[in-house]
């Protein structure tokens, strides 16, 4: 029902949206778009997320603290790091939850659901994966389809999309015609897995 809403809202939401629709398809198979969309949720989320703080819920807001505390206790195990330049790599990636704190603040004050462009970012995200892992078996010849990076990051992408649009088809309600493109786009991103030869995504 919720794929079924029109979709409306200030620069912000269409920001947001943008996102979570590139999201999926983009992550594993093009250099750095992971982190260019992250950088773009973080600015919607300091542009949003003013005030937030107060409407959250008890859980929310221990949810929200327990990144922090998790942050904090990394932090202070640089104390007993042997080789500092290592620790701060490992902590710069940990840092990186706390990025989500602002998102999350700033999605909920703006109160949309981003559940159907993620779905659609999924049906594409099935189809092109496979186009680059054919593209990458066939045209380069590579023993394995790796994306952009590697090819477990690209098989567990691929399995996790298809989980999600396996999941939909059991339980989001739709037309038959969808329902042939989503059945089809999880056959896409399976064949993409397969391709990797990642089998720690299957397991």
């Amino acid at each position: 029902m919720i794929i079924a809403k029109p979709f409306s809202g200030s620069w912000l939401t269409w920001t947001a949206a943008g996102s979570v629709f590139l999201f999926p398809g983009l992550v594993a198979t093009v250099d750095h778009a992971g982190s260019l969309l992250l950088v773009l949720l973080l600015l919607v989320g300091f542009a949003g997320c003013k005030g937030g703080w107060r409407d959250l819920g008890f859980w929310e807001k221990a949810m929200l603290l327990g990144m922090l505390t998790f942050f904090a206790v990394c932090a202070l195990s640089l104390a007993n790091a042997d080789d500092l330049k290592n620790a701060f790599s490992r902590l710069e990636k940990v840092a990186r939850i706390l990025a989500f704190i602002p998102i999350y603040l700033s999605l909920r004050q703006l109160n949309v659901s981003l559940v159907r462009p993620f779905f659609w970012g999924c049906l594409l995200a099935g189809p092109w994966m496979l186009t680059v892992s054919l593209y990458q078996a066939v045209i380069e010849t590579a023993p394995r389809s790796a994306g952009a990076y590697h090819p477990i990051v690209f098989g567990d992408q691929a399995v996790l999309i298809a989980g999600v649009l396996g999941a939909s088809l059991c339980f989001s309600p739709r037309s038959r015609m969808l329902w042939v493109l989503t059945l089809l786009s999880l056959c896409s991103a399976l064949v993409a897995s397969g391709l990797s030869g990642s089998r720690g995504g299957w397991l």
